[in-house]
């Protein structure tokens, strides 16, 4: 069974999508996200994937995560 379509596919995939909206938006929310500072580089084969510096294949995206503090309007 699979999340692809046709007469097998997963009946949870719409929930597993709706879900991951959800958590997405949650995490939106009440956090912000910037990038880390380090040299980022774009690796091509079937997919493209980020690493940190062209030596590494490690796919990988750092962020800066902090708690969304909303400034007050006056």
């Amino acid at each position: 069974m699979t999340f692809s379509g046709g007469k097998r596919s997963c009946i949870g995939f719409k929930f597993s999508e709706m879900e991951m909206k959800v958590v997405l938006s949650v995490l939106l929310s009440k956090f912000t996200f910037e990038p880390s500072g380090k040299p980022i580089h774009w690796n091509v084969g079937l997919v493209w994937y980020p690493t940190v510096g062209k030596e590494s294949n490690k796919p990988e995206l750092p962020l800066k995560v902090g708690l969304y503090q909303p400034s007050a309007v006056n």
